[in-house]
């Protein structure tokens, strides 16, 4: 057993057994165990107040799959995302070929980062590296284009998977303040001047505060019920510390409020200082747990300390809290402890970080992943798919001695060697030359001009040259006046 929860024991026993009525002065030690239930909520605002979990953001790097992605993608979509001179966004151009909405305003900054690094030569070439390529083989890739963009959409869709927005939780500066004031007040350590802050109503001595006289809240805070429970009236003639330390004589308030800032750690001696411990939500949750222990009633008033009756009739010796009409059929109540709701807020929200980073990190383990798929796909791209040499790549990938440049958009069979010379790329090779010509019976070589309106026969003759119904064969048909590609027909 921890010796927390071993004086958080103790203190509730020593609670059950104290006699219910005492009218002699206070002595050393009377408030330890409403001291030892009240200090983990007092130790919350001690040192630096280390958060956890903290608002940092767990999320995995998509620029290096991004920029590659960018690089690789049509011009008309990565237009978009051209800067413009006043610094928004350029307006898309043309008819791209993927989708011109880039998604959610989070995606379009990830874009523009990605494009910013495209156009950034040394940052590209660092991005080219983490895959293992350089500029000068990097149309390697091309082959891949599809692939990694579906990988890229692939991300967003992971990362769209946090249902909560941190940003909409509060931060990690107003959670401390929160704690800060449930405990002191204000947002800094004690400090006796800010009485009001404490819930104590103009100038007040010990009497009126720790008995609510005066409209003052003795519960308001958690230092304004140490103040009450650890310090007795200024003109007490034999002063006690009934937190501590014993044979302590000076922990005694002021006669217009509470005692001085360098008697405090005296005064709090018993609840020794937890600096460089997490603040946790279960944490949080069990200091006022445990603080609530140390409320209790009779009839329709709330006290915490060492009850004494006679006290609280006249004797100005009291060292407990009596706040008057704050229980009900000596049930206490927590309204006036506004300190509560504070760290309450403050759980309510570490436990919803918890649950937004809980997402995180699965989705962190996902995009890992996919990141690795990806990878092993770039370093492998000639096994899975081999080169091609008809692709409309961005210029980004192309370089001055690349036969896959963006000028070369079909194959220049004048400059390929007799083992690159095939009909799959439109060429053949001439063994009585020992050159690569263009095939002009090659499928790759009639698509292109059929898409220009030029296909010809098997003789290599275009259809719409023959005038003779007669002559219209070998792959033409007469239709009507014309002679036309059969392929139009069936088409």
């Amino acid at each position: 057993m921890k010796a927390q929860q071993i004086i958080t024991h103790l203190a509730v026993l020593v609670l059950l057994v104290t006699p219910k009525a005492r009218a002699t002065a206070p002595a050393d030690g009377d408030n330890m165990p409403a001291m030892g239930l009240l200090c983990p909520a007092h130790q919350l605002a001690n040192g630096e107040i280390k958060l956890q979990p903290d608002q940092a953001k767990l999320e995995a790097d998509l620029q290096d799959l991004l920029a590659l992605n960018m690089s690789l993608a049509d011009r008309s979509w990565v237009a978009q995302f051209r800067a413009a001179p006043d610094g928004a966004a350029a307006q898309p151009q043309g008819n791209p070929q993927q989708k011109q909405q880039a998604g959610t305003p989070h995606e379009l900054e990830a874009w523009r980062a990605a494009k910013a690094t495209v156009d950034n030569t040394e940052k590209f070439k660092n991005v080219l590296a983490t895959y293992g390529y350089t500029q000068a083989n990097a149309s390697k890739l091309i082959p891949l284009k599809g692939l990694i963009a579906l990988y890229a959409d692939a991300a967003f869709a992971i990362q769209a998977q946090v249902t909560t927005a941190p940003d909409k939780q509060q931060t990690d500066a107003e959670l401390r303040t929160l704690i800060k004031t449930a405990i002191y007040g204000h947002d800094g350590t004690y400090d006796e001047s800010k009485k009001e802050e404490m819930g104590i109503k103009e100038s007040a001595d010990r009497q009126n505060v720790c008995t609510s006289q005066g409209n003052s809240n003795p519960i308001q805070t958690i230092s304004t019920m140490v103040a009450c429970l650890c310090a007795v009236k200024d003109d007490m003639v034999s002063g006690k510390a009934p937190c501590g330390q014993y044979g302590e004589t000076t922990l005694k308030w002021e006669a217009a409020g509470p005692p001085l800032k360098t008697l405090w750690t005296k005064t709090r001696s018993s609840c020794p200082t937890a600096a460089n411990v997490d603040v946790t939500a279960d944490r949080i949750a069990a200091a006022i747990a445990q603080a609530k222990m140390a409320f209790y009633s009779k009839g329709n008033d709330l006290y915490v300390g060492k009850f004494d009756n006679a006290g609280y009739d006249g004797n100005t010796n009291g060292a407990c809290i009596k706040y008057t009409c704050q229980a009900s059929n000596s049930v206490p109540s927590f309204t006036k402890a506004t300190w509560i709701e504070k760290l309450q807020t403050v759980e309510t929200s570490l436990r919803a970080r918890q649950a937004i980073q809980k997402e995180e990190k699965q989705v962190y383990t996902k995009i890992e992943t996919l990141k690795q798929l990806i990878k092993a796909a770039i370093t492998n791209a000639d096994k899975i798919t081999p080169p091609t040499r008809q692709h409309q790549s961005d210029p980004k990938l192309a370089t001055a001695n690349d036969r896959n440049s963006q000028a070369q958009k079909i194959a220049d069979c004048s400059n390929l060697d007799q083992a690159e010379c095939k009909p799959d790329v439109g060429c053949k090779y001439n063994e009585t030359t020992n050159k690569c010509e263009e095939d002009q019976k090659s499928p790759v070589v009639q698509a292109k001009k059929e898409d220009k309106g030029e296909a010809t026969n098997s003789e290599g003759k275009k259809c719409s040259k023959k005038k003779k119904q007669e002559d219209c064969k070998d792959g033409c048909k007469w239709e009507g006046k014309e002679c036309k590609d059969s392929s139009f027909l069936v088409n």
